[in-house]
């Protein structure tokens, strides 16, 4: 395990630097920025009493009138009054004409955080409103602030930095200065160089600058900014299991029974369902729909979690704490069960420990075969998560007893989707048609199949479910999903004069991964993409008096990130249509946007699923 995170720390530390220099390369600068941050400066200072410091500084020029009125007229600081406090050290702007204005006292205004909104045990959280004031075209703001935290709040001295902000920024630095001797680890995904503190005054300090940082884009379909921005990593930890043990050892966690109440929704549960699966599915919906959830940071509260016993009394809850209590009514169900926070493979295996690196919650539960399936306690899903949504990721299950951690990898697997159907048009407009459907992988949904099986009628493009009869012989497992489907469907073609058009059927699941909407010419930012192998082969028997319109066709694209082939042949009565698609990567990167958008605008091209046919 330990040589195979260390393989992958170098491997990406290198993806890191070709990432990062494809950002450079490709970014294109807008015809306007609406701003430009001249100078961002991040602090983070451990004192020797274990108190830390984070002190935060940028200067910012307005080139739009939106920029001012709506993007960045404002500042917004949250922290948490309890362990922190807040000190503005300077807020100004200058004007175009140099003229210098302080900010006023009322422009200060602290609030209750939005997300706390609903969460009266979270309400003495703070966020400190700064309005800049003066505000022009050409007008550059100066904020400076520092956040003192009391020692005991943080687990540890970890932190992760991303090199990012939504629009250009001129100068960015990063400084850490720890008490001298302090074991600081620390990488970046910028350059595989280790860097060398600086001792000033029995402090160690590290600094990272980066110039010239081009502003994020807000194109669609993009990966976490974690595994394509330059990330730093920077902990006094020694491992993630030293980081975890301090958060299990909380009542959060200790806590092994439910309150009564709780525990008769569980008994219910039971007895209403006999099925493993279906008492999982109806606990999981509990939790998700009767509990509610509130978007707090794990981080602003010093990841300390609330009881299950808290929890089910406020009816509310952060994804963590729902993880914890929908882990414990599983438990008390008779499972295992463990909540498990989930990290980007890439930032875990550069093995810096840094808790902020987690991003979402899952609930781990073995099944009485000895599988595991994964589960979030905030959403549905129709898949084991382990096939699509926890891909390249890493879910770290906890426990009180914990002695040594084993995360879970999750490796990405191509999902392959076979579709054959042997369909005939009736001269009634009547298309009558057998298929044989074959879905593996990422793309099954057999989740939702065992909650409600006329989800198999759902499969299939263009041939609505009450079109279909009763499904025949289907085998269903969370590795793959087998059925035959019979289906009559009237008014199958549209009609115009003696043409015929008709839409053959696809697989819903392989056409919603590559049918991303409209694509615009260029994009500076990575793309992500489902991989799946699909193919479709269709025989239509058509009726006599009939005859295809459209052409045959022969067409495939073989790039480095997949291919497909589109044949359309013709003998006889007899239309044989065969589409084979796959796509091998998920992540693209900006440089091969262009083959992308060419390769999934043929493939999704109307006329290459259209058959037109002509009635003498």
């Amino acid at each position: 395990m330990q040589r195979h995170l260390t393989m992958k720390n170098i491997h990406f530390l290198f993806i890191g630097v070709l990432l990062s220099l494809s950002v450079h390369l490709v970014a294109q600068p807008r015809v306007v920025d609406e701003a430009v941050f001249e100078k961002i400066s991040k602090t983070f200072i451990l004192n020797a009493d274990g108190s830390q410091e984070y002190h935060y500084y940028k200067k910012i020029r307005y080139n739009t009138h939106h920029a001012f009125h709506n993007l960045y007229g404002e500042t917004f600081i949250v922290y948490n009054p309890e362990y922190q406090t807040l000190k503005i050290n300077k807020s100004i702007t200058t004007m175009a004409d140099g003229k210098v204005v302080e900010t006023p006292s009322n422009a200060f205004n602290e609030v209750l955080p939005r997300f706390a909104a609903q969460a009266p045990a979270y309400n003495h959280l703070k966020e400190m409103v700064v309005t800049h004031t003066a505000l022009e075209l050409g007008a550059v703001v100066e904020l400076d602030y520092t956040i003192t935290t009391k020692p005991g709040f943080h687990l540890a001295f970890d932190k992760m930095i991303l090199f990012k902000e939504n629009d250009p920024v001129t100068d960015y630095d990063v400084t850490v200065k720890v008490p001298a001797g302090t074991p600081l680890r620390s990488i970046t995904t910028a350059t595989t160089a280790t860097v060398k503190p600086v001792n000033d005054n029995g402090m160690e300090v590290y600094s990272w600058n980066i110039k010239n940082l081009p502003g994020a884009t807000k194109d669609a379909y993009m990966p976490p900014s974690e595994t394509t921005s330059v990330v730093l990593l920077a902990s006094d930890a020694s491992n993630y299991q030293q980081l975890f043990t301090k958060i299990v050892q909380q009542p959060a966690f200790e806590q092994q029974t439910l309150p009564e109440s709780a525990q008769k929704i569980v008994d219910n549960i039971l007895q209403e369902n006999r099925m493993e699966l279906m008492q999982i599915l109806e606990i999981q919906k509990y939790v998700m729909n009767n509990i509610n959830t509130v978007a707090i940071p794990d981080e602003l509260l010093g990841y300390r979690y609330a009881t299950p016993s808290e929890v089910w009394q406020r009816n509310y809850a952060t994804e963590g704490e729902k993880a914890i209590l929908m882990a414990l009514m599983l438990k008390k169900a008779g499972f295992t069960a463990y909540p498990a926070p989930v990290a980007d493979e890439k930032t875990y295996t550069l093995n810096v420990p840094v808790l902020s690196i987690l991003n979402q919650w899952v609930v781990k539960i073995i099944l009485a075969d000895g599988k595991p399936l994964y589960l979030s306690p905030i959403f549905p899903t129709d898949v084991n998560m382990k096939y699509n949504y926890l891909e390249d990721k890493v879910a770290c299950p906890l426990d009180v007893n914990i002695e040594s951690l084993r995360p879970d990898l999750f490796t990405a697997t191509l999902p392959i989707n076979q579709l054959s159907v042997n369909m005939t048009l009736q001269e009634d407009n009547t298309l009558t048609g057998h298929a044989d459907i074959k879905i593996e992988g990422g793309m099954n949904p057999y989740i939702a199949i065992e909650k409600e099986s006329k989800k198999l009628k759902n499969l299939l493009t263009v041939i609505p479910e009450k079109s279909i009869a009763d499904p025949k012989k289907p085998k269903i497992s969370e590795q793959k999903t087998e059925v035959l489907l019979d289906f009559t469907l009237a008014d199958a073609c549209k009609i115009n004069e003696n043409y015929y058009f008709l839409t053959i059927p696809e697989l819903t699941a392989s056409n919603k991964a590559t049918d991303l909407g409209a694509l615009p010419t260029q994009r500076t930012s990575h793309l992500q993409l489902q991989t799946q192998r699909t193919t479709t082969d269709i025989e239509l028997t058509i009726p006599e008096g009939f005859t295809l319109v459209t052409p045959p066709l022969s067409k495939e694209s073989r790039k480095s990130f997949g291919y497909y082939t589109i044949e359309i042949t013709v003998s006889g009565n007899k239309v044989k249509i065969n589409r084979q698609l796959e796509i091998s990567e998920s992540l693209i990167i900006p440089v091969h946007y262009p083959q992308v958008r060419n390769f999934l605008l043929d493939w999704n091209e109307e006329s290459y699923k259209q058959l037109i046919f002509k009635k003498k």
